[in-house]
């Protein structure tokens, strides 16, 4: 089982330079965090737990495709 955060997580239809913060579009909500959990065999019962004592529920999210959505709208007069 693996569970990561990410905040901070930026996109840019041209070009990104990782080594500056300051680069491409913001891809969440200023102060949201997304929490992502993998697992080979499903979602362990303790955690399942946790999660449900902070009402939080499993969705699926695609970073690289929410860019690509964000992105094509953001410069849909571009392509």
């Amino acid at each position: 089982m693996r569970i990561s955060f990410d905040r901070n997580v930026r996109y840019d239809m041209t070009e990104l330079d990782i080594a500056t913060e300051t680069v491409g579009y913001q891809l969440l909500k200023p102060r949201m965090v997304l929490m992502e959990i993998k697992t080979e065999w499903g979602m362990p019962s303790f955690l399942r737990q946790i999660l449900g004592q902070y009402k939080l529920r499993p969705t699926r999210f695609s970073k690289f495709e929410r860019g690509l959505k964000d992105g094509f709208q953001r410069h849909a007069t571009a392509y």
